[in-house]
């Protein structure tokens, strides 16, 4: 009788176990929100341009003004974001920076959830085998945000080596 007692509570244990690291990882997939989902209509990237370095905005992710943009191109290190021929009427411009590595790159995905009324923009940084610190910013130009629509950044790590 006790072998079965014994018995019970190790696998009544496992039991519990696996249903604990289960609901992690339903968790963890959750909060990163890294899969695009049957909501989600993918936005074109109409242009791009990137640099290595400080320049451009400090900021780490965001959408620019017209305003800030403005103020960007009186810079002359920034005279590469001239290439973008930008219509802000038409078109907004998000800034997404990346640090990780000397030779870390990036790959950019944006999507539109019209039922959550959001674009969502999916960064994932890929390291590229140094061991020094490094930064890349990417500045894309897209269709105009909708009206009352917010845009989220998902950051995530690839799971490829360089």
């Amino acid at each position: 009788m006790i072998f079965m007692h014994h018995s019970f509570n190790r696998c009544t244990a496992h039991f519990f176990l696996s249903v604990l690291v289960t609901t992690i990882f339903a968790c963890v997939a959750i909060a990163q929100n890294s899969e695009q989902t049957e909501h989600e209509t993918k936005v074109p990237i109409l242009n791009f341009t990137g640099t290595r370095g400080h320049w451009g905005t400090r900021d780490a992710n965001g959408v620019i003004s017209e305003e800030n943009f403005k103020e960007f191109l009186t810079q002359k290190e920034n005279a590469f974001l001239k290439e973008l021929n930008m219509d802000f009427s038409t078109q907004t411009l998000i800034s997404v920076t990346v640090r990780g590595d000397c030779h870390v790159r990036a790959s950019v995905k944006i999507t539109r959830d019209d039922k959550a009324k959001k674009y969502l923009c999916r960064v994932t940084s890929i390291y590229g085998g140094c061991r020094a610190a490094g930064r890349i910013q990417k500045w894309f130009v897209i269709e105009k945000l909708r009206p009352e629509y917010t845009i989220e950044f998902i950051t995530m790590k690839s799971e490829k080596e360089w």
